[in-house]
This record gives C-alpha cells, structure tokens and sequence, in this order.
C-alpha cells in the first residue's frame, strides 16, 4: 500500500483531496505538514495522521507519494527539496509561480525522474473527452476558432475572504481570477489545439474588493496552426451559461448549461437539435490516477509535465500582454 503526505493544505482544492483520500483503501496518508501549525493540525485530524515537519517528508523512505497544496509562491523553495527524493509529486495547479518557476521546476523534475501529476480534471470530463475525440476524427473540418468560458461568483460570494484569502493576493498566488480559473479552460484549449504563438488579454477589477489583483479578464489567441481563441475567466460573473464554442469549416458545437450540442454530418445526433447523450465514460480524476500509479496501475495517463508547464507559460503571456498593451508570444 502506497503511503502518501500532503506538504502544504493550504489551496481550495485540499478538502477535495483529503476527501480521495479517505475513500481509496489503496493508500495511506501517514503525515501532513503546513507552514502553518493550526492548519495543518485540522488536515491531520481529517485524515487521522500526524503533524510533520517538511525534513520528516524528505527523509522517510515510507513515503511514497507527496501532494503539494500549499501557496504557489512556496511550491519552487518546497520542490527544490522535495524532488530530490524521487519520490511521485501531485503539485496542485499551477506548476510555479511564474513561468520561469514552472520552468526551473520542470527540470528538476525531469533530472530526478519524479512521477508528476496536476490537478487538470477537466480533462477528464466525458464532454471534453468526446471532443477531443471529435477534433481528431476532423468532425468539424479544418477548425477556425475556439472559445471557452470559466467563470464564477467566487469574489461576489466571499469564497477568499477567510480561509483562502491568500488566494486572492498576487504576492502569494501570482495571478488573479482570470488566472485562477482561465488556467483550467486554458489547459483545455491546448490540449485539443495545440500551443498558440500569440496572446493578448486585457484584465481587470469591477467590484475591488481585494487589492492589488485582477478579479476577472478576456484573452485572444492566435494558435500555430491558424486557429483563433477567445478565453473568458474570472470570479465576478453571476452564471457561466456557454462554456465553449467550436468553429470549423464542416461544423459547429458548443456547451451550453453544461450539456453538449454539436453541428456535424459525420457526428450521430449531429443535427445540434438535441444535446448529446452518448458521450464516453469519465475518465479518473487527476487524483484518482496519482494513486493509481503509486498502485502500479498506469492504465490512464498522468497528465505530462510539458504540457501543464506551457499552460503556465501562455498564462504569463496573457499577464505580459495585458501590462503592455500588446500581442505577446510565449516563450515555450
């Protein structure tokens, strides 16, 4: 039985996993540690383990896997000596601070030859899953555009006011809304199209109530192979109705209220009068496939280091640009 410790449990995403967790007898979590005593205390009572210090994570041959949860601006100090032991990584998106953080950390990684997995889980959705198989079959002929939409009423509803609150301060997260939630849309967008080679975004605050950091944002990009993007994110809108929109030359699909309708000769149901039913079956959560591979059950992918790193590296473009006024190209 794989054993496990969490090195910071500080992200939104923590009780998520300590949920996993709990709920998956193949694995254990055998200590937690937080830069804060308090909170890591309250995980630790969670998962019925002990507080440990971050040399204990390092020198304890019993670990096996060590899930990083804490403010991005700790991750590279925190990886630095995490990934000399060799030991599986879940680093919580995204990667670095900044793009050259997840750069640095991605050779260190790739040097100590660590398992490496993120928290990418709409990947995994049956949707996106069906799409990506409709783009590679050319469904929709030569695609045109792609759009996607990642908002919430995270800021309107207070959701970084208490416990998460570092989450809305770019000293400690590095990016604001449009950053926290367009990396998830991002990820997608790349994942089926491929790298953009410019970007340009304009981001901002509407109700400022947290200072210092955009609440929401809008991005164009121009993809290599010809395909126009439009990324929309943020923590100020009240619905998010229409997550993604697909243009192609033989047809046409979009996500609205979460189901799917598609446009396409070549599609069943393609006619876009219904929403699409017989989409394939979720794949595991990010998570769920980490454990699965300290179980030694590689049978669904890990999602690959060089992929979540160029995430990071277009999503600092979109900063770049918006400071500057102008196109940006990545510096992949």
């Amino acid at each position: 039985m794989p054993n496990i410790a969490f090195a910071g449990v500080t992200h939104i995403h923590t009780p998520g996993f300590i949920n996993k967790t709990l709920k998956d007898s193949r694995s254990k979590t055998i200590g937690v540690f937080d830069k804060d005593n308090e909170r890591a205390q309250q995980a630790a009572d969670k998962l019925n383990c002990p507080v440990i210090d971050l040399e204990k994570i390092i020198t304890d041959d019993n670990i096996d896997g060590i899930v990083i949860c804490s403010e991005t601006i700790n991750h590279y100090d925190l990886i630095s000596q995490l990934v000399k032991t060799g030991k599986a990584l879940f680093i919580e998106k995204p990667v670095g601070f900044s793009s050259q953080d997840s750069k640095n950390i991605s050779s260190n990684i790739k040097e100590n030859n660590n398992i490496f997995q993120t928290g990418y889980f709409m990947r995994a959705m049956p949707i996106h899953l069906y799409l990506k198989k409709a783009i590679e079959n050319n469904a929709f002929g030569k695609i045109t555009s792609i759009n996607m939409s990642n908002c919430h009423a995270g800021a309107i509803n207070g959701i970084f006011d208490k416990d998460y609150r570092w989450m809305a301060d770019t000293k400690q997260c590095g990016y604001g809304g449009f950053g926290d939630l367009g990396f998830h849309s991002l990820d997608i967008m790349q994942w089926m199209i491929g790298k953009p080679k410019r970007v340009i975004a304009s981001i901002d605050t509407i109700l400022k109530k947290y200072p210092d950091i955009d609440e929401y944002g809008q991005g164009l990009l121009e993809f290599e192979n010809g395909i126009f993007g439009h990324l929309r994110a943020g923590w100020v809108s009240d619905k998010n109705p229409i997550s993604f929109e697909l243009s192609g030359t033989e047809g046409h699909a979009y996500i609205s209220q979460g189901k799917l309708f598609v446009f396409s000769e070549k599609l069943n149901g393609g006619d876009g009068t219904e929403a699409i039913t017989d989409l394939p079956d979720a794949h595991p959560h990010p998570f769920q496939v980490f454990i699965d591979h300290l179980s030694a059950d590689t049978s669904s992918p890990l999602i690959p280091l060089n992929e979540a790193v160029a995430v990071d590296i277009t999503m600092d473009a979109f900063y770049e640009s918006a400071k500057k006024g102008s196109w940006v190209e990545p510096d992949f």
